[in-house]
């Protein structure tokens, strides 16, 4: 029987700890603790978690149009003095008088006056637009302040509890436009500390949900879920950003509007906008493919805020978020490309992508390292000199044209190339003089004057060894040919010389030595073999008459 009652209580205790949720689905669908998983599991936590697990919100960087900044939900005084303190404030959990969830905080304030109480907490309000707080007393019309800190200012916004003692009060205060300040308004991108002040003597408190609303935008919470999950990966790496404020929407102005926020590998929000329609629709033809898109924002001509998609109806002017659109899963590795790098000594590519163009001409001797295995495409938009050696482990120096391209791979330090294509493999292709082959028939192919390249030329000059003419005018040893002009030879020639229609006068072909014959039975062969004849033939038919020959 005892075990029975205590099954009992047990489904009646989780039956009573669910409860709450209904209310909780009216202000939030799903809040995670900033301090989860540090401590203990507290019951807010845990039925954040079953909410976060129906709706199957269990990632980070969770898109909010309002974020409860505190709700109070502290289960023991230990751990509500853990986050709040002050001097003359006895800070407790209560169970019992509470506005929203299961839990309020309690503080009591000892006899001397305007005490104050608060929590150190850092997170950027500069987004937001104003902020709720449940307020109440012990006492009537109690003067008191909120206040935020930036560790050297401070601003103040004035509360008056309920008229009526014991008695719960909503305040709305707008965060741009405080009360008072210290001297000078606290930095609301760079909040230290958050609280109450000037608490009167003697008055026991009760303070409930703190709640911040964006207005004309959208704040993203941050990457890292407690100091254990971190799921976010953007080209290949880690993402890790703090929860932050996208930019601010410019209404539509004649018609409906669907934007998406996007977040890129630095951790930067952005806006994809949509065209303006009677029926919208969202820009995902503009989605790029290096960034993860967040939520769709619809938005409307009247808007002057963006309201929580389950608050959309209690203020029909208003904008509100359409739909979260954080990837639960996504295919594998994806090609991005990054910003244009201009090239240096030196580079440092982006974390924005894995192609990168690179600009510029000047020579690159590094490039800093990526984390091991990062695989990297550089395309060159110019000429210039990749150089082997420091850090890049390359084939040579890599002299670069117009849309080449580099591919390396890293082990951490070093980078080793994959692959390299020069793309121009032609003459023409290399950028020289003239750049086609039009009208450049029969020409040919030099080195020009300035050694810079090559070009076509139609003659090559007679001092570098060619004939300086476009038509024959060179001694054509195979053919018939007219031959003019004195030549001078500064050795001597040997050669045979068939006398039978014609002579040879007026020369002296180099002798050594010289004979004479009066006989030509055989014209062919009247001198001997090797000689060459000198002076004149008389008579074809080997008459008499002496014929001179001469033997080098």
């Amino acid at each position: 029987m005892k075990t029975l009652n205590k099954i009992v209580s047990l489904i009646l205790a989780g039956a009573l700890a669910l409860m709450p949720m209904r209310v909780m689905a009216d202000e939030i669908r799903y809040q995670y603790d900033e301090n989860f998983p540090y401590g203990s599991f507290s019951l807010a936590n845990f039925r954040a978690s079953l909410r976060g697990l129906a709706e199957m919100d269990l990632m980070p960087l969770k898109p909010q149009a309002k974020r409860t900044l505190d709700g109070l939900e502290y289960s023991t005084n230990a751990a509500a003095t853990a986050q709040y303190a002050g001097t003359g404030v006895t800070i407790t959990a209560e169970a019992s008088i509470i506005q929203e969830g299961s839990y309020s905080l309690k503080a009591v304030i000892d006899s001397t006056n305007d005490r104050t109480f608060g929590r150190s907490f850092v997170i950027n309000l500069s987004a937001f637009q104003s902020a709720t707080v449940w307020t109440r007393a012990s006492t009537t019309n109690s003067a008191i302040q909120f206040y935020v800190s930036d560790g050297t200012n401070s601003s103040y916004w004035n509360l008056t509890t309920d008229p009526s003692a014991n008695t719960w009060k909503q305040h709305t205060i707008t965060l741009a436009s405080p009360s008072g300040n210290s001297g000078s308004p606290a930095n609301l991108a760079n909040v230290t500390s958050y609280g109450y002040r000037l608490l009167d003597n003697g008055v026991t408190y009760y303070f409930d949900t703190i709640k911040v609303i964006v207005g004309m935008t959208v704040v993203v919470l941050g990457t890292d879920l407690g100091s254990f999950y971190r799921h976010v990966y953007l080209t290949n790496q880690p993402l890790q950003v703090n929860a932050q404020s996208a930019p601010t929407i410019t209404a539509p102005t004649t018609n409906p509007r669907i934007d998406i926020l996007t977040i890129d590998s630095a951790g930067a929000l952005s806006w994809i906008t949509g065209t303006e329609a009677s029926t919208p629709a969202a820009p995902w033809n503009n989605m790029p493919a290096n960034k993860i898109p967040i939520c769709l924002v619809y938005q409307k001509t009247t808007m002057t805020k963006v309201l929580a998609y389950e608050d959309k109806d209690t203020d029909t002017n208003q904008g509100y978020i359409l739909a979260d659109v954080r990837p639960f899963m996504k295919n594998g590795f994806t090609f991005f490309k990054g910003a244009d790098v201009a090239s240096a000594s030196a580079v440092t590519l982006g974390n924005d992508g894995s192609f990168f163009n690179i600009t510029g001409t000047t020579t690159i001797t590094s490039i800093t390292a990526k984390p091991a295995g990062t695989v990297v495409w550089l395309r060159f938009a110019s000429v210039l000199t990749v150089t082997s050696g420091s850090n890049l482990k390359l084939n040579g120096n890599f002299v670069t044209a117009a849309d080449s391209t580099l591919e390396l791979v890293t082990d951490g330090t070093n980078w080793y190339e994959v692959s390299r294509q020069p793309i121009k493999t032609s003459f023409i292709g290399q950028g020289d003089t003239p750049a086609s082959y039009s009208g450049q028939a029969n020409k040919i192919l030099t080195v020009n004057a300035g050694e810079t390249g090559v070009q076509f030329i139609g003659t090559l000059p007679v001092a570098n060894g060619g004939t300086g003419s476009t038509t024959q005018n060179f001694v054509d040893l195979s053919n018939t040919q007219t031959v003019g002009g004195v030549k001078t030879f500064s050795s001597a020639i040997k050669a045979s010389v068939n006398l039978n229609s014609g002579s040879i006068t007026n020369g002296t072909l180099g002798q050594t030595s010289c004979g004479t014959t009066t006989t030509c039975n055989n014209c062919d062969a009247f001198v001997p073999n090797g000689c060459y004849v000198r002076g004149q033939h008389r008579d074809p038919d080997g008459s008499a008459g002496s014929l001179y020959y001469c033997c080098p």
